[in-house]
């Protein structure tokens, strides 16, 4: 098994998810979702959510 650690959030991370061949995963703190090369052990790109409403978390 590999391992490694993705540092990228600012704050707590809600979630996340692989995709289905497992070569990305998706993840999401309170404004901002990262998108990740997990061969890479490395951000791919981000994209900044705004809140959809008072105190709930930008979503995928």
């Amino acid at each position: 098994m590999i391992t490694a650690t993705l540092r990228g959030h600012d704050d707590i991370n809600w979630s996340a998810a692989f995709s289905p061949a497992g070569r990305t995963l998706a993840s999401t703190s309170d404004m901002v979702g990262l998108v990740w090369d997990v061969a890479a052990a490395r951000k791919s790109q981000q994209t900044i959510f705004l809140p959809v409403g008072p105190g709930d978390p930008g979503k995928f």
